[in-house]
């Protein structure tokens, strides 16, 4: 059986055409395979995208909470500090204060109410002892008072009250002005702080 060349022409054409088509087909998977590859590209570039803008959020959240709290603790420790500076000039002036007192005249009627409590929390046989300018006034005192059978010593170190010691010098009873002002010193510290910044500690 032979074929003539329109016949082959024919074939060969038919052959091209499907050839063609499945071509056309094939491309139009490659590009629907790509177009989907592409999206999916986009989609998981979106998400990292999104993820990392995620991140950089918290992050940045975190940093600021962070720096305010660290703002804040500053700033209160500054504020803390300077009320401790204000408070502690306020007492150091007490303490001058109470220094200056010891030197005045109307000290002497201080020191004998010094004197007197000591005497009272005293056991008998004590010495007493009291600033060297004011040993004769404390005498004076015991001797009003009935307490003649007390020593009186004048000590250097005492400026602002007496003290009482036993022989042995195994105790010490002290009452100064200083003293006091140091058992009170937490509640007298707090006491101005209150009153120097009163909106602020209500706060």
């Amino acid at each position: 059986m032979t074929t003539s060349g329109s016949d082959t022409a024919r074939l060969r054409e038919s052959m091209r055409a499907e050839v063609e088509k499945r071509k056309e087909s094939l491309l139009a998977e490659a590009r629907a395979e790509a177009a989907c590859i592409v999206e999916e590209g986009r989609q998981a570039a979106e998400e990292r995208r999104e993820a990392v803008l995620r991140d950089v959020r918290a992050e940045l959240d975190n940093l600021y909470r962070r720096s305010q709290a660290r703002l804040k603790a500053e700033t209160e420790k500054a504020e803390l500090a300077v009320k401790d500076t204000v408070t502690e000039d306020v007492l150091a002036k007490v303490r001058e204060r109470i220094a200056a007192l010891a030197r005045e005249d109307r000290f002497g009627d201080i020191l004998e109410a010094l004197l007197k409590e000591v005497i009272e929390a005293s056991p008998p046989g004590v010495k007493i002892l009291a600033p060297e300018a004011h040993v004769d006034r404390c005498r004076e005192w015991l001797e009003a008072n009935g307490h003649e059978g007390f020593e009186v010593e004048g000590a250097p170190w005492l400026r602002d009250g007496v003290a009482a010691e036993d022989p042995k010098r195994s105790f010490r009873l002290s009452n100064t002005l200083h003293g006091r002002l140091e058992k009170l010193e937490p509640l007298a510290r707090k006491r101005t702080m209150e009153r120097l910044f009163k909106e602020q500690t209500a706060g």
